[in-house]
């Protein structure tokens, strides 16, 4: 079906056109206890010439309807028009977007394609045309994208990509593109490569840090707009990060979250910690402590240090494990359900609540947070395994102990009440695939037993 939109101008004086926009209502919301494909999920590319635009069941099941821009029609700009700040919004495509670029610029945004306004003068008209297409699956859209005229794009590594590798583009269209222009022609490479597979290739280095614009020209002035992102070396960003995290510890004796790594607001220059939640408010200030945000730091922390070790952050991390982990946010052997972790929202309130049961003093059901613990102890297994020089000998040991049974003896308790065995399959999925093959060696306490046969594996 072709929707055709004209645009002439009746009056006896010029007319400007800021904005031209279609707004597109299509049954994105997915009510709980509901099947999947009951709504549709929105794919969008909006880059001039090569936009297009498709809608799939929540389920990806087939068929797809896309929407196509033909002849000389393109996109150059989106945003959500909403009737209520309670309102989800009504996502809207701009043909013409001069105005309202223009007025989110001024606000602060940087969107970074070229915008336009259109100018008719009196009796002058204008048409844009756009085309809906079913299809039967991705391949299918991937195909249409290319009869259309408009760019299929294929992409390696990726459109985030580090400064000392190269990225290569494959082109695919039925109005083949002639050439590619780069943002910074002084800090960009760009090496055609011979045409493979039907598909037009080309290699780019970046040399300059941050957003970098590759323009796709193909004949009748048609264009198509990459953004990437070059960053840094992978292992330079790893090194920063886990310097990052470390200067934002907290190293307090008289706190009870001595030796937590806290998060750190850019903006208010505030290190948050259980006394200062800072913008952090109601119950999501389990952020701070514990749960994926608070967790994932002495993971990512302690993996980086097993592939590159520096004294300073394996002792930072031996302080959060001392002070923070052991004997608080989890439950030593000394206690009843050894090994458990305390969930939202910290530790602290938790073992000092007055409800014995899994609301309060029990709050160590949730699997999700032991992967983060699991894979910050094989790290520093790994650490004290393959760089024994850093940690004291008896990490080792340690280490691989609290991973290896405390991966085979965890519970937890359920909504009743009731003591339950955790699913261990799931948290075997979920870890360090080598956690059940690759604690075998460095002398692991033999209580422990192998990983894999206490997961269940």
């Amino acid at each position: 079906m072709t929707w055709e939109i004209m645009l002439r101008n009746d009056g006896m004086a010029s007319v400007e056109v800021g904005d031209l926009y279609f707004p597109m209502p299509m049954n994105t919301e997915f009510p709980a206890g509901q099947p999947a494909s009951v709504a549709v999920l929105k794919h969008s590319f909006v880059s001039g010439h090569g936009s297009h635009i498709f809608w799939i069941r929540g389920n990806s099941t087939g068929p797809f309807l896309m929407l196509l821009p033909e002849a000389d029609t393109s996109l150059e700009y989106w945003d959500v028009h909403k009737d209520s700040a309670e309102a989800s919004g009504t996502w809207c495509a701009y043909i013409l977007g001069g105005a309202a670029a223009g007025e989110a610029v001024a606000a602060g945004t940087r969107w970074r394609q070229p915008t336009h306004s259109l100018s008719l003068s009196p009796a002058e008209q204008r048409r844009y045309r756009l085309r809906f297409q079913w299809v039967a699956n991705y391949e299918s859209a991937r195909r249409a994208i290319a009869d259309a005229g408009l760019v299929d794009v294929e992409v390696m590594p990726g459109m985030t990509v580090p400064n000392d590798l190269h990225v290569d583009i494959a082109l695919a269209s039925s109005i083949p593109v002639e050439r590619i222009e780069a943002e910074f022609t002084g800090d960009t490479v760009v090496q055609r490569l011979p045409d493979r597979a039907g598909r037009r290739l080309w290699r780019v280095r970046f040399s300059r840090l941050g957003e970098n614009r590759l323009t796709l020209h193909q004949p009748g002035a048609r264009q198509t707009f990459l953004e990437f992102s070059a960053t840094e070396p992978v292992e330079t960003m790893m090194k920063k990060r886990a310097t990052f995290i470390v200067k934002r510890q907290h190293r307090d004796p008289s706190k009870w979250y001595d030796g937590l790594f806290g998060e750190w607001n850019m903006e208010t220059q505030v290190l948050l910690g259980p006394d200062n939640y800072d913008r952090i408010k109601g119950w999501r200030i389990y952020e701070v402590t514990c749960d994926d945000p608070g967790l994932s730091k002495p993971a990512y922390l302690a993996t980086k240090n097993a592939e590159h070790p520096d004294v300073a952050e394996v002792a930072a991390l031996d302080r959060y494990i001392d002070t923070f982990v052991w004997g608080g946010l989890q439950r030593t052997t000394q206690e009843a359900y050894a090994y458990g972790l305390y969930g939202i929202p910290d530790w602290k309130q938790n073992r000092e609540s007055s409800d014995p049961g899994p609301k309060g003093r029990l709050h160590i059901w949730r699997p999700y947070d032991y992967p983060h613990i699991f894979a910050m102890y094989l790290a520093m297994h790994r650490i004290a395994r393959d760089h024994p020089a850093i940690p004291p000998p008896e990490r080792t040991r340690l280490f691989g102990t609290r991973l290896r049974y405390g991966a085979g003896h965890v519970h937890g308790a359920d909504a009743r009440g009731d003591v339950v065995c955790l699913p261990h399959r799931l948290l075997q999925r979920m870890c360090d695939p080598r956690t059940g093959f690759g604690a075998h060696d460095g002398g692991l306490d033999a209580r422990g037993g192998d990983v894999g046969g206490a997961l269940g594996a």
